[in-house]
C-alpha cells in the first residue's frame, strides 16, 4: 500500500472543502426535492429522501461549526 504523508494543515483544508462541497451539494438536492414537491408533489420514496436530506443538512450545521467555525457559512 502506497502511504503519502501530508501535513496536519493540508489534511485539515482538505477536509473543511470536502465538507463545503458535500453541504453545498445536500442543500441544492433539497431545494430541487422541495420544488419538485410544491410543484407536482413527490412520490413516497422521494418524500423520505427529502425528510432524510433535511435531517443530515441539520446535522452538517453542527458537523460544521463544529470543524469550520461558527462563521463557516460566509466562507461557502
Amino acid at each position: 500500500m502506497l502511504t503519502i504523508k501530508i501535513a496536519d494543515e493540508t489534511a485539515d483544508a482538505l477536509m473543511r472543502d470536502i465538507l463545503r462541497q458535500d453541504y453545498q451539494g445536500l442543500t441544492a438536492q433539497v431545494a430541487e426535492l422541495k420544488l419538485k414537491q410544491s410543484e407536482v408533489g413527490l412520490p413516497a420514496y422521494a418524500a423520505e429522501d427529502l425528510a432524510f436530506s433535511e435531517a443530515v443538512l441539520a446535522a452538517m450545521d453542527v458537523i460544521m461549526e463544529y470543524y469550520i467555525g461558527h462563521d463557516w457559512r460566509s466562507t461557502l
